[in-house]
């Protein structure tokens, strides 16, 4: 079961721990300012539409921060599972 515990702590953290390209970091400047001209957007439309854009890439963002704590959870559980059938096994030997 020991086996079983680690296989699963160590498939969630190299689950957490992998790369991935989902997430967004930061909105590119350039392709802002190319929207909000080519739109020819006044201040206060240009704060509306970044308003949104920010509240778009935080809902993304928080639904893959989800899965990833999601899966840490998992990590910490199995490896205390773990620790815990090795400490019973060695108590039984």
């Amino acid at each position: 079961m020991a086996f079983v515990a680690f296989g699963l702590s160590a498939l969630s953290c190299i689950y957490v721990l992998f790369p991935r390209t989902v997430a967004q970091r930061s909105l590119s400047a350039p392709d802002v300012y190319e929207v909000l001209v080519s739109a020819d957007a006044d201040l206060a439309e240009a704060h509306r539409q970044l308003v949104y854009w920010i509240q778009d890439a935080y809902v993304q963002n928080s639904q893959v921060l989800k899965e990833l704590f999601r899966a840490f959870r998992i990590a910490c559980i199995a490896l205390a599972l773990e620790v815990a059938f090795w400490v019973a096994g060695l108590g039984l030997h």
